[in-house]
């Protein structure tokens, strides 16, 4: 019978402890993105549900609708020095404020992108391409084009997509 080599004998143990140590880091490493995931889920769900349940957010909402249902004045308008403190600016500003947090807390992965695009799609495209105008007036009048941009990416991005 031949004699076994005594490394070979202490590769056995070490090799098992080191597959053990290695399966045992990539389940870790699987289960923190999991918990990541689902954080960011939770987040955006927060977020959708507090805004969602906010009275002064509907009213923004519905007087938003006033203001772009009315074809005959375009949001442009409300660019204006002249009305800086409209209440029709301060809930197009506000909404558009709304829609740029969103943008950047998924550009940044605090909130969940497919959450939000199933979510508020429409909405995010139907807002910007109304209220396009006052974006690029304001963005004009303020000599700062990076107003909105987040919010503009994100709907281009979505409206492009499926």
């Amino acid at each position: 019978m031949a004699e076994i080599p005594l490394w070979k004998l202490a590769l056995g143990p070490v090799a098992g402890a080191f597959i053990t140590a290695l399966a045992a880091y990539f389940i870790t490493q699987l289960t923190l993105h999991r918990q990541q995931q689902l954080a960011l889920k939770r987040a955006t769900i927060d977020f959708l549900e507090a805004r969602n349940r906010d009275d002064s957010y509907r009213k923004l909402r519905a007087q938003l609708i006033d203001i772009v249902s009315n074809r005959s004045i375009s949001t442009e308008q409300w660019a204006d020095a002249d009305n800086d403190t409209s209440p029709e600016r301060h809930a197009i500003r506000d909404i558009l404020n709304d829609h740029e947090l969103m943008a950047v807390g998924i550009s940044t992965k605090i909130f969940d992108e497919n959450t939000c695009k199933e979510y508020l799609r429409a909405w995010l495209l139907e807002d910007m391409k109304d209220l396009m105008p006052f974006v690029h007036a304001f963005r004009k009048r303020t000599n700062d084009n990076t107003t909105y941009v987040y919010a503009e990416t994100l709907a281009n991005k979505w409206r492009n997509s499926s």
